[in-house]
């Protein structure tokens, strides 16, 4: 039977960083991006992402989960396009139907927030090293406590 998990120990140094450095990592490019409001911003990070699971040889084993995220996409930009209540100014229209500028530009900001955290969903970790540098406190002091 095929596994579904992402962590494949293929020995390269993405799967020998340590947990917390790769949860900080992901802290930052979720936020820095949120918190700044800028679309490049998120294309940093994907960009970052991509190169830094290409480098880690697992890019092609996302391409899969990464493909199917883009019906969903699909179906944001469909719906906030034709829908978003804020929809004012006409940016194109298909077969009679007319697309938004506020409607694409929100769509893409969803869009990119998710693409960027799927991507980070793939970095590949260990469920049982994370949690074992968890419970023996092998994560800097007061990180691990709420």
């Amino acid at each position: 039977m095929k596994s579904i998990s992402l962590f494949v120990d293929n020995g390269t140094y993405l799967t020998k960083v340590h947990p917390f450095t790769k949860l900080m990592y992901i802290a930052a490019a979720i936020s820095i991006p949120l918190i700044s409001g800028r679309l490049w911003m998120f294309g940093v990070f994907i960009a970052v992402s991509l190169l830094v699971l290409a480098s880690g040889k697992i890019l092609k084993k996302t391409l899969p989960l990464i493909a199917f995220s883009f019906t969903i996409l699909l179906t944001i930009f469909l719906i906030h396009g034709l829908f978003n209540q804020k929809n004012v100014n006409v940016l194109f229209q298909v077969v009679g139907l007319k697309f938004y500028r506020e409607g694409i530009f929100y769509a893409l900001h969803i869009g990119l927030n998710i693409l960027n955290m799927l991507l980070y969903l793939c970095f590949p970790q260990s469920p049982l090293n994370l949690l074992m540098s968890w419970k023996n406190g092998d994560f800097p002091h007061g990180s691990a406590t709420l």
